[in-house]
C-alpha cells in the first residue's frame, strides 16, 4: 500500500509501516525542500540540503503524519482524498485510512474559472518549436519523453546531458551534465524560456565547447 502526495515537479510518498510511517521523496524543487524541512522539524529530523532522494521513517502512525503533512504542503487549499482497491474500484474519502486499500492520493481541488496560460508558458511553447528545428530526431524524441537530450562536444567528443529546468531531473543532474566525468557544469539563462535555454546549451556544447566549458585536451 502506498500514498502519493503530488508536488509541483517532484515526488513525495507516504507509506504506512505499522505504528510508523515511511516518507520517501525524490527530485523535489527548492521550495518543496523548504516545506519538507519545515515538516520534518516537527519530528526533530534534520536532513542534508543536498539530498535529492531519501527514505525517512517517522515515529507516528500514517493518519497523524498525513494530517500534519497536508497542513504544511497544502495549507489553506481544498484537498481531494481518493483510494483505489485491488479490484480497481475508486472511492473518494474524507480522510485517508491507514489500511484496506491498494493506492491512495491527496490532490488539490481545482478552482473554477478559465485562467489563461502565463506569458512564460506561451513563450515556452514557441521556444519548443524553435528547439525542435535544431534537434536531431533522436534528440527531439528524448526531449519530448524526458525533457532532456544528449549533445556531443565538438572539441572533446564527450556526451553532455542537457536537461530542461522544467524537468524534475534537473534537481539531480543540473542543466548541463558531463556523462563520462559525472559532474555538473554550472551554466544557466534563467530569464528566458527553458526550451530556449536548452537550445543555447546545445549550441555552445556542439560548436564552442572548449571556449564555453574551458577544456584542456589531455
Amino acid at each position: 500500500m502506498k500514498i502519493y502526495i503530488p508536488t509541483y515537479l517532484g515526488d513525495i510518498r507516504l507509506t504506512p509501516e505499522g505504528t510508523k510511517t515511511k516518507l520517501s521523496f525524490e527530485a523535489i524543487t527548492s521550495s518543496e525542500r523548504e516545506k519538507l524541512e519545515q515538516f520534518l522539524k516537527t519530528y526533530c529530523v534534520d536532513f542534508s540540503p543536498w539530498l535529492t532522494k531519501a527514505e525517512i521513517i517517522l515515529p507516528e502512525k500514517f493518519t497523524k503524519v498525513h494530517k500534519k503533512f497536508l497542513k504544511v504542503f497544502k495549507a489553506g487549499k481544498g484537498i481531494i482524498n481518493a483510494i483505489r482497491f485491488k479490484d480497481g474500484k475508486i472511492e473518494i474519502v474524507q480522510e485517508l485510512p491507514a489500511e484496506g486499500f491498494e493506492v491512495g492520493v491527496s490532490v488539490e481541488k481545482p478552482k473554477r474559472g478559465c485562467p489563461m496560460p502565463t506569458p512564460l508558458e506561451c513563450a515556452e511553447i514557441q521556444a519548443q518549436e524553435v528547439l525542435h528545428e535544431f534537434l536531431s530526431d533522436p534528440q527531439w524524441d528524448d526531449f519530448t519523453r524526458y525533457k532532456a537530450f544528449v549533445a556531443r562536444g565538438n572539441y572533446s567528443g564527450l556526451p553532455y546531458l542537457i536537461t530542461s529546468r522544467w524537468s524534475p531531473n534537473c534537481q539531480e543532474w543540473g542543466l548541463l551534465y558531463c556523462l563520462p566525468a559525472k559532474n555538473r557544469i554550472c551554466a544557466s539563462l534563467d530569464d528566458i524560456p527553458p526550451a530556449e535555454e536548452a537550445l543555447a546549451m546545445k549550441l555552445c556544447v556542439e560548436f564552442m565547447e572548449r571556449e564555453f566549458i574551458g577544456l584542456n585536451r589531455s
